[in-house]
């Protein structure tokens, strides 16, 4: 006479269902399981002939539950489900722009004339006021 037949009940399939959902790993969850008919835990042979489907579906429920939870949010106004769903699932990035310093330019101000000297003095003042207006 071989080994008792183990009895996958609904409750246990829920469990099973749920934590493979979670991402626990197949020997957590068997210690969640017990044999009844052993008092131990199951092993994973056991767990993957008796609750292939519950391992299969867990996680994509779960997902599937995030998920709706996520876009109920981001429709309902939650400005950080709004960003999270328009750079995952729409591709958006956040783009800044880096200002790099000006290059450094040698000028030989010999070659220039006063007149041409006093313009750029005047377009440089320029430049400074207006950056002290923002």
């Amino acid at each position: 006479m071989g080994r008792p037949r183990f009895d996958p009940t609904a409750e246990r399939r829920r469990i099973v269902e749920a934590v493979a959902g979670f991402g626990a790993c197949h020997a957590d969850i068997c210690l969640l399981i017990l044999n009844l008919n052993r008092g131990k835990p199951i092993d994973e042979k056991t767990l993957r002939k008796h609750f292939a489907r519950e391992l299969e579906v867990g996680s994509i429920k779960a997902n599937v539950a995030v998920v709706k939870a996520l876009y109920e949010n981001a429709t309902k106004g939650d400005t950080t489900a709004q960003i999270w769903w328009t750079k995952c699932r729409m591709g958006w990035k956040d783009t800044s722009r880096i200002d790099a310093p000006a290059p450094v330019v040698n000028i030989n101000l010999s070659e220039y004339s006063d007149e041409q000297l006093d313009a750029i003095e005047a377009a440089l003042e320029a430049i400074e006021r207006a950056k002290n207006l923002h």
